[in-house]
């Protein structure tokens, strides 16, 4: 994530980054924009979460797998069953679905490519959708962590 992608609550993530090869906007729910305002304290790149492993890296953007190997780590010292930065995602897709979110809004915040006929007639962004469901999402992780369900990590 780029701090120029950002514009005001929503994330642009540009096509050549997103896996698909497509264009994403994304809304930044309260939790978000929460750590982005903790990181615009120590900005230091244009990159949100910079490399700072070595010196002359500073700038560049975390290695993908940075939070793959941050999880591995912790699962040593954490009676969590083992799970993997992609179960997040499937994690919080499943969460949506029981909450009410459509899954044609889930497919647009993971950016999936929507085959058929849709894909050529459906042109409406569900941004209004999207933001619904990533506000409900944050008052749901608050609510777990607030309930004890889940710990929430301070760095």
């Amino acid at each position: 994530m780029e701090w120029s992608e950002l514009d005001g609550d929503w994330w642009n993530h540009p096509a050549e980054r997103a896996k698909n090869g497509l264009a994403h906007r994304i809304p930044l729910n309260r939790l978000a924009l929460d750590i982005l305002e903790r990181m615009a304290g120590v900005r230091c790149s244009t990159a949100v979460f910079p490399s700072t492993q070595y010196a002359p890296l500073l700038g560049r953007h975390l290695n993908p797998n940075t939070l793959g190997f941050a999880i591995s780590r912790q699962m040593v010292f954490t009676p969590t069953p083992w799970f993997t930065p992609h179960d997040l995602r499937r994690t919080a897709a499943s969460h949506m679905a029981s909450m009410g979110t459509q899954p044609l809004v889930i497919s647009r915040l993971l950016n999936h490519k929507e085959g058929g006929i849709t894909q050529i007639y459906n042109r409406y962004s569900y941004d209004k959708e999207k933001r619904e469901a990533m506000d409900q999402w944050a008052d749901r992780i608050t609510e777990m962590v607030d309930s004890g369900e889940v710990q929430a990590v301070h760095c």
